[in-house]
């Protein structure tokens, strides 16, 4: 299901001409960004305080990105 909604997002991202497709999530969540490295995402940024002064404060905010084609 994860793989066909994010067809969809790629494919109204093109629609819309964007160059690349950008997404965060939290450091802890290995099965997310393995599954993100599967479709093509790249490790682009890191923000180490995203989360502050919320439950997540000892997590990072990992940016992953991809081509839009």
């Amino acid at each position: 299901m994860g793989g066909a909604l994010m067809s969809r997002a790629e494919e109204f991202a093109r629609e819309r001409g964007a160059g690349h497709i950008w997404l965060e999530v939290t450091n802890i969540n290995a099965p997310a960004i393995h599954a993100y490295r599967r479709m093509g995402f790249s490790l682009c940024g890191l923000d180490t305080s995203l989360y502050e002064f919320t439950a997540s404060a000892c997590e990072y905010a990992l940016y992953l990105s991809k081509p839009c084609r």
